[in-house]
């Protein structure tokens, strides 16, 4: 087993194109619920993988994600997939991990995840507020393991997607997960119509959340209010646009096996199968993945973008989503801040780490960047 800080290469298995929820801001919009991973594609592409990796001369740990749609749907295979690859005995490091919506857990699938706690886990869904569950997913909080997803897994982060029609609650949301126990990963979802009022209630959101964890200092701030902005720092110019490792260190296997730079491109969410156009394309050129509109703006470096979505919406993976600008512009200068007074008010009551150091180094040059920072062309 190893930890998700550890891991340098992601695969995933769309296990099912089918699905039991309609959340509003699924990016799946081409489920099928006759479209199902058999146990022999999910071994062949396993075993290549390790094969791959015994090759390898970095030994790169692995992350096997089981996907869909809904993948408990699957539960029979997600079973015979990891009990097939524990027999295997494969030399090298990798944990698997099922990413769910929660609601089918029965207590049959509880008893088998608890006995194998230490070699898999869930990534569970949840929006917020009762309210906020109900208008995104459809659901309610009480229809959510939660309570045994903590007990087994207690460092496991909670998944949170704010939509736009939940906006305006979102720091209300979060710290109803945070009040009662859980860690909370969460992102403003991709694709929506977001306008520069969104973003400035986005500013305002995260500012509250930034204050209360400031009047909670023995809280791990949530990652998205820790997130080092290393690619300010001149050794990473090179490496531009930011790199999410999407064509490079990770890769999504479809249904019937065929492997995608990542999930974002299966047929399912782009509505049409264009391998053999997305596989020209080389991931690691950075000219091939900034356009000349976004090449001279000063936020590139901290600029975040689907390539997949770009592919799907604009037909390239180069052409962003301008509706994002002023999102990640109003989540920059939050976060800068909340760094700057966060990591100064720890320093009065500890040694900062390393780590806390850099988060502090790199969100004071992103502050002086972003702060009075204006979109001048767009």
């Amino acid at each position: 087993m190893v930890y998700q800080d550890e891991i340098t290469r992601v695969i995933s298995l769309q296990l099912t194109n089918g699905c039991n929820l309609d959340c509003v801001y699924c990016f799946e919009k081409f489920k099928r619920a006759d479209q199902n991973m058999t146990f022999e594609t999910a071994t062949r592409i396993l075993q290549k993988e390790f094969d791959d990796l015994a090759k390898s001369k970095d030994k790169s740990r692995l992350k096997i994600v089981l996907f869909g749609g809904e993948p408990l749907l699957r539960f029979d295979l997600i079973r015979e997939i990891h009990e097939w690859a524990w027999k295997q005995h494969f030399d090298a490091d990798y944990l698997f991990s099922i990413t769910t919506n929660g609601t089918l857990l029965d207590d049959k699938m509880k008893s088998w995840f608890r006995a194998n706690k230490e070699r898999t886990r869930l990534v569970l869904s949840m929006d917020g507020t009762e309210d906020m569950q109900r208008h995104n997913r459809g659901t309610s909080n009480a229809d959510l393991p939660i309570d045994f997803v903590k007990e087994v897994w207690p460092d496991q982060h909670v998944k949170s997607t704010m939509s736009k029609q939940t906006l305006r609650d979102y720091s209300k949301g979060v710290i109803s997960v945070l009040e009662r126990g859980y860690n909370v990963v969460s992102t403003f979802a991709i694709g929506e119509d977001w306008t520069e009022e969104d973003a400035q209630v986005y500013k305002h959101e995260l500012e509250a959340l930034g204050d209360y964890y400031m009047e909670h200092p023995d809280l791990e701030p949530m990652p998205i209010l820790t997130r080092t902005y290393a690619e300010l720092l001149d050794q990473y110019v090179d490496e531009l646009p930011p790199k999410c490792g999407t064509g490079e260190t990770m890769v999504s296997y479809d249904y019937d096996g065929t492997p995608y730079p990542c999930h974002m491109f299966l047929p399912i969410v782009s509505g049409k199968n264009n391998y053999d156009e997305i596989s020209k394309i080389d991931f690691t050129s950075r000219e091939r993945m900034i356009n000349e509109e976004c090449r001279e703006c000063g936020l590139l470096r901290i600029c975040r973008t689907c390539f997949g979505f770009n592919m799907r919406d604009r037909g390239d993976v180069n052409r962003r989503d301008k509706r994002m600008c002023p999102m990640i512009l109003a989540e920059a200068q939050a976060v800068s801040a909340f760094q700057i007074n966060y990591y100064t008010m720890q320093s009065k009551r500890r040694p900062l780490t390393g780590e806390e150091l850099l988060t502090l180094k790199c969100g004071l040059l992103c502050y002086s960047l972003c702060r009075d920072f204006s979109f001048l062309k767009r």
